[in-house]
């Protein structure tokens, strides 16, 4: 049944991409399906028995959205993952799949010499040529239509297929002809390459050695001028997304705020972000392939010492010898034409990891580049690299945290097998990675690394370190929960089996927020903080001040006259009581108000009515309400 589902929904995201011209194969269909199907927000499972028709409208809705974006960094990082994953394998199964498809080309000529059953001579004849073409092409030692060619393997099969053996090899079962004839091929090769040492033949045979050692010199140079522009722009896009984001205290937890000028837009910052992941993405794969260079080198060089001692021996073997026994001569014969097999897989290796590196080349071209933003948000800042800020790291920052959480950080020294362990999230720091909602930031383990259920996490500085250890599952579940809306990293950040186990849980991490802390605070104020000043002739009335006016102008008319009075006797002073002028508050009237109801009406019939019984509603509340 779930195989039923997802064949269902691959059919459908295929068919709408059709209808809206958007190129794209079943395969990457079905990988993108089986990513975002991580998320738990569309409802869809595999499991279920049925599918709610609304859900998958959603799913292919927003699948065909972001297919229809072919140049965005995170499809083109999904279809460079599906690229690497089905083209870059083991050397082991390209070769085997390489000599298969040889031999499937080989297996219409292999049936006419197994199915030969005449007797005549010409016949035979053209048997044997038949032989010949097959042995040449079998192992690949030129093309058997050259007359030239044809000769040297002609004669050099003589000397080791006699006539007698052909009536023989007639007369074997499919099966050992099948065996005979691959065991004449090692022996016409081995003879092939020995006269070509002696310079006696060889036609059509190319110097592996030499082509193969200036071949893996020029991969080489390629692979370090790609590796190095590669992380020119990955070194620019870290010190910009760096430079947006700065740590901000919230509450009991350190978080990054992003503050970008007004000239770059927050969507250029998720821009940024992807570009980001493509770059380290195709850095991890020229890595990859320069593991597998380096190795080949080195193999080859020891093949082609070992070729060198064959021939050495073959000639020893045959030297000022007229007749020499085939028990002693096919072994070496054998023996080099294996080695020589061997080179011919190490050129077929090559060829696919040339192939390879051309096809991701031509992916990473399409991005769209943003480098006025990128300059903008760089701003003065150095542009670092990796090692740069790593070592900048180390001698400003050490970790420092309560004694009860310091064993929960380790030195790499104090972990056995450090070097053998792979860091969590592909070795970038899980804290800004969060913070940040998806920003690749190297870590630097030399500060400590965290080991939670079995896996390492190392961080960028030390910061980041004590607030991972204080809340380790929070921010491992924050960071899944990125990478289930942003599936390219999946894969990349080598968490694909920790997003199965957790893809029925819809909420990983629970927001909180944190409570703001208050308390009541009681003020008593002075009873009076103004000093009050009393005028006691002050009149706030005008008529008052117009009588005032009125009376000492009617004053200034006033006639002065003296009198002298008669001789006073028997006059005593008076002794009078005064008392200090006292104070007093008076409360004076307050301002009050009213609110009256709002007037509305409505007018019944104003329009749309070709009579007169217009009529007007009154809307307006009661004051009683």
């Amino acid at each position: 049944m779930d195989n039923v589902i997802f064949r269902n929904i691959c059919h459908e995201i295929m068919r709408e991409c059709h209808n809206k011209g958007v190129k794209i194969s079943q395969k990457f269909s079905a990988y993108y399906v089986k990513l975002l199907l991580l998320n738990p927000k569309w409802n869809i499972s595999l499991c279920m028995e049925d599918i709610n028709r609304i859900d998958l409208q959603k799913l292919v809705k927003y699948a065909l959205e972001c297919l229809m974006q072919e140049n965005a960094p995170s499809i083109i990082a999904l279809k460079m993952q599906m690229y690497f994953g089905c083209s870059f394998d083991t050397s082991f199964n390209i070769i085997v799949r390489h000599r298969n498809n040889l031999k499937d080309k080989l297996v219409p000529l292999e049936n006419e010499i197994c199915a030969f059953k005449e007797e005549d001579e010409a016949a035979k004849e053209k048997l044997f040529k038949k032989i010949v073409y097959y042995l040449t092409l079998f192992y690949g030692l030129g093309d058997p239509t050259d007359e030239a060619i044809y000769k040297e393997a002609h004669q050099g099969l003589k000397s080791i297929f006699f006539p007698a053996d052909l009536d023989e090899f007639i007369a074997q079962t499919q099966f050992a002809k099948v065996e005979h004839l691959q065991e004449l091929a090692c022996l016409l090769a081995g003879v092939r390459l020995f006269n070509r040492d002696c310079n006696k033949g060889g036609k059509g045979i190319e110097d592996i050695p030499m082509l193969l050692t200036h071949a893996i010199d020029l991969t080489k140079d390629e692979l370090q001028e790609t590796l190095i522009y590669v992380m020119g722009n990955v070194n620019i896009i870290t010190t910009a997304l760096d430079n947006a984001f700065r740590p901000l205290r919230r509450g009991a937890r350190t978080v990054l705020d992003l503050r970008i000028p007004s000239a770059v837009s927050a969507a250029i910052i998720e821009y940024a972000k992807d570009m980001l992941v493509c770059y380290r993405q195709f850095e991890v794969y020229i890595r990859k392939m320069q593991v597998e260079i380096d190795k080949l080198d080195e193999k080859a060089q020891c093949i082609f010492d070992d070729f060198q001692w064959c021939l050495i021996e073959v000639h020893q073997c045959v030297q000022y010898k007229t007749a020499v026994p085939a028990s002693a001569v096919y072994p070496l014969f054998r023996k080099l034409a294996q080695i020589w097999h061997t080179m011919q897989n190490m050129v077929v290796y090559l060829s696919r990891i040339n192939q390879t590196l051309i096809n991701l080349q031509t992916y990473i071209k399409k991005i769209v580049p943003i480098d006025n933003e990128l300059k903008i948000l760089i701003g003065d800042t150095p542009i670092m690299t990796d090692a740069e800020r790593l070592n900048v790291v180390v001698e400003h920052e050490e970790i420092y945290i309560n004694k009860s959480l310091l064993d929960k950080i380790v030195k790499p020294e104090e972990v056995e097998g450090f070097d053998e362990i792979m860091l969590q999230f592909l070795g970038f720091c899980i804290w800004k990675f969060v913070e940040s909602q998806g920003c690749l930031i190297p870590a630097n383990p030399e500060l400590g690394i965290v080991e939670i259920d079995e896996r390492y996490y190392a961080f960028c500085n030390r910061r980041a370190a004590q607030a991972f250890v204080l809340h380790p599952k929070r921010y491992i579940y924050e960071a899944l929960d990125i990478i289930r809306r942003k599936p390219e990293l999946a894969h990349f950040l080598d968490v694909y089996d920790q997003l199965e186990s957790v893809k029925n849980i819809k909420k990983l991490v629970t927001v909180t927020v944190d409570a703001k802390l208050t308390h009541e605070i009681d003020t008593q104020t002075d009873t009076h903080p103004c000093t009050m000043v009393k005028v006691k002739d002050y009149m706030w009335n005008v008529w008052d001040l117009k009588r005032q006016a009125l009376a000492m102008a009617d004053t200034s008319k006033r006639l002065t006259h003296s009198t002298q009075t008669l001789v006073s006797n028997n006059r005593n002073a008076v002794r009078v009581q005064t008392h200090f002028t006292k104070d007093h508050c008076y409360q004076t009237k307050t301002d009050n108000y009213s609110n009256t109801p709002t007037q509305s009406n409505y007018i019944f019939g104003l329009r749309g009515r070709k009579d007169d019984r217009q009529f007007i509603i009154t809307l307006t509340r009661p004051v009683e309400e």
